[in-house]
């Protein structure tokens, strides 16, 4: 169990860094 809730925390924050990548370059969005 602890084996796959390792990675899936991994993919998580990967996809958080890459959403707020997203929600920082494109304007407009989280600027109101």
């Amino acid at each position: 169990p602890e084996n796959q809730t390792l990675p899936l925390r991994k993919v998580a924050k990967v996809r958080l860094i890459i959403g707020f990548g997203i929600t920082a370059y494109i304007p407009g969005i989280g600027h109101n």
